[in-house]
């Protein structure tokens, strides 16, 4: 465009230059024959010769001719720069504002049946056809910042101007396909936001909830393994006080029967001291019938057998005395073996029942063993259990974090799915292809 504006106005240019060049010569020329007309009548004044005179006139007729020719010559060439170059100058200013888009300019061409004039008409039916396109691009183009793509164009775009109707129709087929995916991407985004976002509320209620209930848990097995703990502790400390029982009720038994056998070895010496006291109550008594009988001969035997009497009354008294001693000790010998007896049964039964105690301590022993072995592995495993429920409660605090994020999360994607939507819908999208926006309606 700008090469033919450049070339226009060159070739008006240089027309303009030899119009004018041709006019200042016609100009030279008329003032030199019109010099040339004045010298010839002067001299024709001063001579009466009448050849000379008709030679003049001739020339004059000549002369004159020439001027009216010029003149004519020059009127032609102010008509042509007026009818012909001014127009073509017009139409290269035209062609200017043109290249400037400038499409609004008063265009006062006159458009008749010439060929300066016939070109004037198609510039001017161009200039119409351009602005009329112009002003309806401006307007759907203006349309479609305001948001509303559900025009179609209605205006017949001819020549090599029908692939921008083309294009332009494309692009809001193509706007309308994918704004109408958006919105409902967008509606479909923010359903699923939501969704996800109720999930999420519940995932970090439902975990903040194990959190509580994991804690509470974890305090309760707290509990538990320092109750498990104390009874394991307790076990093995009954267990040690079992075993020094078990010792001690087995070295009673041992002094027990050490005491059964003092006691044995009483009885057997009460029974010797029994046999010696029959004996002695024996010779007593054979004594005590020496001296009765020693008395009867004493008696016999008179005055002389009076001392011996005494002697054998000494005897007898003695013997008495001596049954009566060995009575006595033989009933507190009876009495001490009959107690020694009561306390020789008494301690048999007693040994019997330590020896049954200590059979139910060594079983009780057995068990408090088991007990403490037990209890140490019900400690053990209550330790575990503490430790997997520490797990589990670092596991669902870190779920209850995800959770909560993953909540915030969700919120901020059905917020920003929520201002999408509210953005799509600011544009009016076709409903069945058959929407028309008129654009300008034409002058």
């Amino acid at each position: 465009m700008k090469k033919n504006k450049d070339w226009l106005k060159n070739k008006v240019q240089s027309q303009v230059v030899v119009i004018t060049f041709l006019c200042v010569v016609c100009c030279i020329m008329m003032l030199a024959t019109i010099a040339v007309c004045t010298v010839n009548i002067l001299t024709m004044v001063g001579h009466d010769d009448p050849v000379y005179h008709s030679s003049i006139m001739l020339s004059l007729i000549t002369e004159g001719i020439s001027i009216i020719v010029t003149a004519a010559f020059i009127l032609l060439c102010i008509y042509v720069k007026k009818a012909i170059v001014k127009p073509i100058r017009k139409i290269s200013n035209e062609l200017n504002n043109f290249s400037e888009g400038i499409l609004s300019a008063e265009f006062d061409v006159k458009i008749n049946d010439s060929d300066i004039g016939k070109l004037a008409g198609s510039l001017n039916t161009a200039k119409w056809y351009l602005k009329k396109m112009v002003d309806e691009l401006t307007y759907l183009l203006t349309q479609m910042s305001y948001g509303n793509i559900s025009f179609t164009i209605n205006y017949d775009y001819k020549g090599e101007f029908a692939p921008i109707k083309s294009a332009f129709e494309q692009i809001l087929v193509n706007l309308n396909d994918s704004f109408s995916r958006i919105q409902k991407a967008g509606t479909m985004l923010y359903d699923a936001s939501e969704q996800v976002s109720s999930g999420s509320q519940a995932l970090a209620q439902g975990t903040s909830e194990q959190e509580a209930s994991i804690r509470e848990l974890s305090d309760y097995v707290s509990d538990i393994s320092g109750k498990v703990n104390k009874n394991a502790e307790n076990a093995k400390n009954v267990s040690e006080i079992s075993d020094t029982a078990t010792t001690d009720l087995k070295e009673g038994n041992a002094e027990m029967q050490k005491m059964l056998a003092a006691m044995k070895i009483i009885d057997e010496k009460s029974a010797e001291i029994e046999k010696i006291i029959n004996t002695i109550d024996n010779i007593a008594f054979q004594t005590n019938i020496l001296a009765l009988n020693a008395a009867v001969e004493a008696a016999r035997a008179g005055e002389a057998g009076k001392g011996f009497a005494v002697v054998a009354d000494e005897v007898r008294n003695l013997a008495s005395k001596s049954a009566e001693a060995a009575q006595t000790t033989s009933e507190l010998i009876g009495s001490t073996i009959e107690a020694v007896s009561n306390g020789t049964a008494i301690a048999d039964s007693t040994a019997q029942t330590i020896e049954s105690v200590m059979e139910r301590f060594s079983n009780a022993n057995t068990l408090i063993n088991e007990i403490s072995d037990g209890s140490a592995q019900q400690a053990t495993m209550v330790d575990q259990v503490l430790s997997s429920v520490s797990q589990i409660s670092a596991v669902v605090q870190n779920n209850a974090a995800t959770a909560e994020e993953s909540a915030s999360a969700s919120a901020l994607t059905a917020a920003q799915a929520k201002e999408l939507q509210k953005m799509v819908k600011q544009f009016h999208l076709r409903e069945d292809g058959q929407i028309h926006l008129d654009g300008p309606t034409e002058e």
